[in-house]
């Protein structure tokens, strides 16, 4: 390492990513409930913008300067692992040729030496850590009073109604060891959103303005003439660079270069359409902007910006979102990340380069809240031969090409796709049958899987579309006020109550209610038919015991919501929910409750869901590759990081329960049984999208009360046979 490391130059930045991702939750909850309720969802359309033509030496559309780039993968990757103690790093700077993290979540600072070793260090008496850097002969550490907004230990947000805004630097030696610590003079109301130092003065990052600390605390100067949302800081010994939000949240709209002494601005540099997300020293001082594609050289001068490298071509990263750079005479390091750890980048000797992965094609067809290109990048890591590409379709048009190009032999290596996609396909047509592929997998991937599960998945002896989790519909009842949980109990009970009872206690479909039909004639799919016999019985007893309860679950409209009703509606989307809870859901509470599924004579009628399903093209040339990949989805470090389902990793699910456990959030008597409710879990052995449309389309005129209760049996009955006769006879 080189002396550069000395300089007063490191970077932290604001993070705001776990509030975002709990409010994400939360409204993830309320998505899946609506989407179970639903017989579909369109699907999402998107505009694509016309190509615009421009010299092959120049960026497509910003106009980024590429002449300069090196040829080929001319940098080798090695991660620096965090610090123990440390999940998920705030803030990172690179001090004296190492690595330091610090987090809020367990209250910790330490470092990670270039050998991979990692140390703690002390921390000052503070309430909260918000950021740290290098200043030469020391680091500094930026701690203080409690933010407005911040998590606990168990990850719990907390509000502080008035933040004290007390902070103090803490600096340390080579060794670790605290050196002192000074208060700072002045009290700042704003949580620091950055903190650097240089030039034996520290630098304070605020939303909307700027501020120089001396050694003794003192404030030197202060900066607050910028038109936008400050997102980060970067200090040299001549400058101090300043990233601003633009027009849209969080976006670089530009960066402004600011005096180191005074903090008067001397220019500034539009980053429109650059979608720059990070900032950072090259070896020679000179500022880089960090964007999805590219390592960036501005010239403040000219207005005009060149490439120094291509993060795919010549540093095989799939995707980063590195918010700090810092380069060396061997390299650069690439730190600050949300969704990986640091990582220093090797220069290999002139006309020396890897070879170039072998890439493989992932097309989303369906919307989903997975880090595909997260997963992309840290399987990279793992397999650097392969490069994962993933393509997001764009419209419905291009969808219907994607479903064309397959069925004749063509098309991308993996498909992620939803629950009821592509159901007209013969999977064994298209797809690979992954069931070889995981008896052969040295990592047992069936074997992490709850047995349930696993025999669900199979039972058909292939296995085409692999999910990576799950989710359940069900419906839960005070076991007082019914025993058992067959259509014809559920009418009796209701038919025979001195009061007005229906069947569910949220109001039927209309202003401010659900619509039971899509769950009804999703289990109706699978209780009334039976395809080895390609028959069906919707014109018994029992199906018109539940054409009778939707009937009277219409008169429940006039009711003030919620109405009185026995079945409680409950999805449970992850290992947060797996304990009903009817203040979710705005209802009153059930002292006590056993889930009940939807109304069945034939099995516990809760419905598994396998949201997001992964499929390799029997075509593909790369299929060793595209294994490897959804192998990769399935072990420990990727489903610990699907949070908004059921991971089907089943150990990872248990350790996350014992967490909960330990929290005294569930109880075992609640986890026992939410894994009696997985265990009866059925899933259907065909596609029944075809038949749950011809329900809903002849339930309408139903109960709309335009046809009998005989009517709409018999047509339902005459259709579904039919069209059973022409797919399984």
């Amino acid at each position: 390492m080189n002396d550069f490391f000395h300089a007063q130059t490191s970077a932290t930045i604001f993070e705001q990513t776990r509030d975002t991702e709990t409010m994400k939750k939360k409204l993830f909850v309320f998505w899946v409930v609506c989407l179970c309720l639903l017989s579909a969802c369109s699907a999402r359309q998107e505009t694509q913008g016309e190509n615009v033509q421009t010299p092959p030496e120049v960026s497509s559309a910003v106009q980024i300067d590429v002449r300069n780039l090196p040829d080929g993968q001319c940098y080798r990757q090695t991660t620096w692992p965090l610090p123990e103690g440390i999940t998920q790093a705030e803030g990172q700077c690179i001090w004296d040729g190492r690595i330091y993290s610090y987090s809020n979540v367990s209250l910790a600072l330490g470092l990670t030496g270039a050998s991979g070793s990692a140390t703690a260090l002390p921390l000052p008496d503070a309430e909260y850590l918000y950021g740290v850097c290098g200043t030469g002969d020391a680091l500094a550490l930026l701690a203080g009073t409690y933010p407005a907004f911040y998590f606990d230990v168990d990850g719990e947000p907390v509000t502080t109604d008035a933040p004290e805004g007390r902070y103090s630097i803490t600096t340390y030696d080579a060794d670790g060891a605290i050196l002192g610590t000074v208060p700072l003079a002045e009290v700042y109301p704003e949580e620091p959103r950055g903190f650097d130092g240089g030039s034996g003065a520290y630098y304070l990052l605020f939303a909307e303005r700027v501020v120089k600390i001396g050694a003794d605390g003192q404030q030197l100067a202060e900066q607050a003439a910028f038109d936008g949302q400050l997102l980060q800081i970067l200090a040299t010994p001549d400058a101090v660079y300043v990233r601003v939000e633009g027009d849209t949240l969080y976006e670089t709209g530009k960066v402004v270069r600011l005096n180191a002494e005074t903090l008067q601005a001397e220019a500034e540099f539009s980053c429109a359409a650059l979608d720059v997300h990070g900032m950072g020293l090259g070896v020679d001082g000179r500022l880089l902007l960090v964007n999805q594609e590219y390592l960036l050289q501005p010239d403040f001068e000219t207005g005009t910006v060149a490439a120094v490298l291509s993060w795919k071509d010549n540093a095989n990263t799939a995707a980063n979102n590195y918010q700090t750079v810092l380069g060396t005479d061997a390299g650069f390091f690439a730190l600050n990340s949300s969704i990986e750890a640091a990582c220093f980048y090797e220069r290999l000797p002139d006309g020396e380069t890897l070879a170039e992965p072998t890439e493989i094609t992932l097309y989303q067809a369906a919307f989903n809240d997975l880090p595909l290109t997260v997963y992309a990048s840290e399987f990279q890591k793992l397999y650097p031969q392969y490069r994962v590409t993933v393509i997001e379709a764009k419209s419905t048009e291009e969808k219907e090409l994607a479903l064309t190009e397959l069925g004749t032999g063509k098309g991308y290596d993996i498909y992620l796709l939803s629950e009821t996609q592509w159901q007209q396909l013969r999977d064994a047509d298209v797809f690979e049958d992954l069931l070889p592929w995981m008896n052969a997998d040295s990592s047992a991937p069936l074997d992490v899987m709850r047995t349930s599960i696993r025999q669900t998945l199979t039972k058909s002896g292939n296995l085409y579309r692999l999910p990576v989790g799950y989710r359940i519909s069900t419906y839960v009842v005070d076991p007082d006020r019914l025993e058992t949980f067959t259509p014809e109990a559920v009418l009796a009970t209701c038919t025979s109550s001195d009061v007005p009872l229906y069947p569910f206690i949220a109001n039927s479909a209309g202003e401010d209610g659900f619509d039971y039909t899509p769950s009804m004639a999703a289990l109706c799919a699978q209780d009334y038919v039976d395809t080895a016999q390609a028959s069906c019985s919707f014109d018994s007893d029992s199906f018109k015991a539940q054409l009778q309860l939707l009937k009277l679950q219409e008169a429940a409209k006039a009711e003030p919501y919620p109405c009185n009703g026995l079945l409680y509606l409950d999805v449970i989307t992850n290992v947060e929910t797996i304990a009903y809870d009817a203040e979710r859901y705005l209802l009153p509470p059930m002292e006590q409750y056993v889930f009940c599924g939807y109304p069945s004579d034939h099995a516990n009628g809760s419905v598994l869901h396998f949201s997001e399903l992964f499929a390799i093209n029997a075509n593909s040339k790369q299929k060793s590759g595209a294994w490897a990949f959804l192998s990769y989805l399935l072990t420990q470090p990727c489903q610990e990081s699907m949070q908004l389902r059921l991971p089907v990793n089943d150990s990872v699910l248990q350790v996350q329960l014992t967490g909960l456990l330990e929290k005294e959030t569930i109880t075992q008597h609640e986890i026992d049984m939410f894994y009696q409710l997985v265990d009866s879990l059925q899933a259907a052995d065909y596609p029944t999208a075809t038949v749950e449309q011809i329900i809903r389309e002849e339930l309408a005129p139903y109960l709309a009360g335009d046809t009998s209760e005989e009517e709409a049996t018999q047509k339902i009955q005459s259709r579904v046979y039919l069209y059973l006769q022409e797919q399984y006879q």
